[in-house]
């Protein structure tokens, strides 16, 4: 586990001719839950469900997630905030507030432990195993609106945003190729839906 500098993930980005300002102007792969929460189980939008349910179906999303990563055998990935660029999804004193100051607090000592401020852009490496907590807290943490971190695998061109509508959003190099992979993941998948958006940009 280590820190990278904001100025060594911009590197990475170019590398992977990634336009952060436009991420939505090329085509973009995203998979949701059929439950459709929206801002977790404390919401009154989206699913109303049980805070049982949203962590069985958050297991879900992270076992798919774990089954990609498998597939193309990727061993690392950066956590950052890349185009949303804050770590957390909004300004008030979560520290406070019992709705999320758990996962609010999980974040912040791996913050601290990487020496990255809360307000950086920079981001933290990890290994794929032995990290699976770490993984679900950046998921869990999107999906109940506390963080707006993203899953960067430079390695593959490709980043994953989850966000409050518990989904997974793939920014790709290679549309057909991840696209095809990626039906053929979810397959197993019954509760996990498939979508993706081709802008007119990219036409």
């Amino acid at each position: 586990m280590r820190k990278i500098l904001k100025k060594n993930l911009m590197l990475e980005i170019e590398k992977c001719e990634f336009d952060l300002k436009n991420m939505f102007n090329k085509p973009v792969i995203r998979l949701y839950h059929y439950h459709e929460w929206d801002h977790g189980y404390y919401s009154c939008e989206g699913y109303n469900g049980t805070r049982r349910e949203f962590y069985k179906d958050l297991e879900e999303m992270v076992d798919f997630l774990y089954e990609y990563m498998n597939f193309y055998n990727i061993e690392k990935v950066i956590i950052a905030p890349l185009h949303r660029f804050n770590i957390f999804a909004w300004k008030g004193d979560m520290e406070k507030d019992d709705r999320y100051n758990d996962i609010y607090r999980e974040t912040i000592e791996l913050l601290k432990k990487n020496d990255v401020r809360r307000d950086s852009q920079s981001g933290i490496e990890i290994e794929i195993k032995g990290n699976r907590k770490i993984i679900e807290m950046v998921l869990e943490g999107a999906y109940r609106y506390v963080l707006e971190l993203c899953l960067f695998f430079p390695d593959k061109s490709v980043i994953v945003e989850p966000t409050h509508h518990f989904d997974l959003t793939f920014f790709v190099k290679k549309f057909e190729e991840q696209k095809s992979s990626i039906k053929q993941l979810i397959n197993k998948y019954t509760n996990i839906r498939y979508y993706e958006y081709v802008s007119k940009e990219s036409n």
